[in-house]
């Protein structure tokens, strides 16, 4: 298994629930990181720990390696051509640089270790979490070793090209290996669209989070509480909701309001969002909890039954973990109709926004849902889309099968 940081530091955090039912198809996991971050989580009996991606030291590639084994592949001159389609030519071609040296090393290293520990190729499935520099290594690995099964999922910034950036290789990874995983329907019409891949090549699989919590929920007349989790920058659009709860306490002054978001980031966009709720009346409260490990945001669910609603102002997103974990509590979700949103927010199990909201839009979908009566019909809506399609029982299970019969 290749992630970004799993197990290391809190990214990837949806891997700490898939990987406990991949053990039950396969008696021996390794996972390589590409990334250390601080701090290290538990990984489950059968499971395994390799840096050996991490190890900058061994097999260092030089520039004229890399382009000695690239320059004579025909998919390696239509990938840089397609360059000339885009803008920024010189960041560009230095970005695609870069993936070929980084997928070079990968292919090295990860090459080296199938036959040091003379892995039998027939047994072999190799899974990218992300559709970057892994995946194409596996793909690398794959032209080399037929026998060996390689797939990767493909989520968001992975996936969507936006303006001048480029992601290379996407045709060539996707003829490479055995299959694509979009979780969601908008990944899996952009792949086919965008890149031309076959949909013989791709299988969506939705994402999904454990909860065995029974919820219990609370709304409170004349009390809404409102929480968001992300990680503050210009695409989250944090300061946004800032705005829009500025703009809310301007026309609704009879219920006690208060904003939770948990999440850290940007030091300029929290300055504004600092400066948009500095003036607000004395029954509207904003609470800032910094960055939380996922553990924690889910005690957080449990002692706080009184959230109203969850809220989540991306301009960009695949198919937000962060709203199915929400759901799986039975709290209503305001979002944007971005990426694969709208796949699992709609205006019976929340409200679901235009792409570009104005802040006045925002605040009207949370005015929107001032009523406990209303607030407890989406809640009842919002856990059913959760177990229905978001159960990560039912979703990795059936994951961990597919990988198993490949």
């Amino acid at each position: 298994m290749l992630p970004n940081v799993f197990p290391y530091g809190k990214g990837d955090a949806f891997l700490e629930s898939e990987i406990k039912f991949l053990t039950k198809d396969f008696q021996r996991i390794i996972v390589f990181p590409s990334i250390r971050e601080e701090g290290l989580r538990a990984l489950p009996d059968g499971v395994e720990l390799n840096n050996a991606l991490l190890n900058t030291g061994d097999f260092q590639v030089s520039n004229f390696q890399v382009l000695q084994f690239f320059i004579g592949k025909i998919w390696f001159w239509k990938d840089l051509f397609r360059l000339l389609d885009f803008g920024a030519f010189k960041e560009s071609l230095l970005r695609f640089f870069n993936f070929c040296k980084l997928s070079y090393r990968k292919y090295r290293v990860l090459d080296n270790f199938i036959k040091s520990e003379k892995i039998n190729k027939n047994e072999l499935v190799m899974y990218s979490y992300w559709f970057v520099s892994h995946a194409m290594a596996i793909g690398l690995l794959r032209k080399q070793f037929p026998e060996i099964k390689g797939v990767t999922r493909t989520h968001e910034y992975d996936l969507y090209e936006k303006g001048s950036y480029r992601l290379p290789f996407r045709k060539f990874i996707a003829d490479c290996l055995n299959t694509i995983i979009p979780i969601a329907e908008d990944g899996e019409k952009y792949l086919k669209k965008r890149y031309g891949i076959a949909p013989s090549k791709i299988k969506l699989f939705n994402l999904g989070v454990s909860n065995d919590f029974v919820v219990k929920k609370i709304f409170h007349p004349n009390k809404f509480r409102l929480l968001s989790v992300a990680f503050i920058s210009e695409r989250k659009r944090v300061d946004l909701i800032a705005e829009a709860v500025s703009n809310l306490a301007k026309q609704e002054n009879e219920i006690e309001f208060e904003w939770i978001h948990i999440g850290d980031g940007d030091e300029n966009i929290k300055g504004r969002i600092n400066n948009l709720i500095n003036d607000l009346p004395s029954n509207y409260k904003c609470t800032f909890t910094g960055s939380l490990p996922n553990k924690e945001v889910l005690k957080f669910y449990k002692e706080n039954e009184d959230i109203d609603a969850f809220i989540n102002v991306s301009s960009s997103e695949g198919k937000p973990v962060s709203i199915m974990e929400a759901q799986s509590y039975g709290i209503p979700v305001i979002a944007t109709n971005v990426g694969g949103v709208s796949e699992i927010v709609n205006n019976e199990n929340g409200v679901l926004l235009r792409a570009n909201p104005s802040a006045i839009d925002v605040a009207n979908a949370i005015q929107s849902m001032k009523e406990a009566e209303v607030r407890k019909s989406k809640s009842s809506l919002s856990y059913e889309t959760w177990n229905n399609h978001y159960n990560a029982e039912k979703n990795y299970s059936k994951f961990s099968s597919f990988l198993k019969k490949l």
